[in-house]
């Protein structure tokens, strides 16, 4: 994807994606999507928030997790 953003909706909410609405954006885990006016306007709103890329785990960490 070109000019992305990740965001979530706000506490309490959930926003159907942009060319997806049967499928809900959450406030429980963030997505990638397209920087479009769509978003944009939802943020304004303050029915989303923007948040960074989650973290991957690197090699060692997921090793800690297996014991």
């Amino acid at each position: 994807m070109n000019n992305t953003i990740w965001i979530k909706a706000a506490p309490g909410l959930s926003l159907p994606q942009e060319y997806a609405p049967q499928r809900l954006i959450d406030d429980k885990r963030a997505v990638e999507v397209e920087d479009s006016t769509y978003y944009r306007r939802a943020l304004a709103d303050g029915d989303i928030i923007r948040t960074e890329a989650p973290r991957t785990a690197t090699a060692k960490e997921a090793d800690n997790g297996k014991s």
